[in-house]
C-alpha cells in the first residue's frame, strides 16, 4: 500500500460520517485500478463490481471483407466494502 493510501485513511473514515463527498481527479495523470479499488471499499457498505472491460478482435482483413468483429472481455470481480 503507499503512502499516500496510508495517509488517507483517516480522512475516509471521518468523512464517511458526512451526507457526501466530492473527489476531484482534475490532471489526475492516471494511476492503478488497484489504488482506486482500495480507496473505494473505505466508502461504502455494500459489495461493489470492480472494472468490467470489452474489445473487438482485432483482424484488419475482416473489416474489407464485410465479416463481422468478434468482441472479447472480462466481468469485474465483486469487490467487498472494508468494514470499519
Amino acid at each position: 500500500m503507499s503512502l499516500l493510501l496510508k495517509n488517507l485513511i483517516p480522512y475516509i473514515t471521518k468523512y464517511l460520517k458526512s451526507d457526501g463527498l466530492i473527489i476531484d481527479v482534475r490532471n489526475n495523470f492516471g494511476g492503478t485500478t488497484d489504488n482506486a479499488l482500495y480507496v473505494l471499499k473505505h466508502l461504502t457498505f455494500a459489495k461493489f463490481r470492480g472494472v468490467s472491460w470489452t474489445s473487438p478482435t482485432y483482424i484488419a482483413a475482416y473489416k474489407s471483407w464485410g465479416i463481422k468483429t468478434d468482441w472479447f472481455g472480462q466481468k469485474g470481480d465483486e469487490i467487498s466494502p472494508n468494514y470499519r
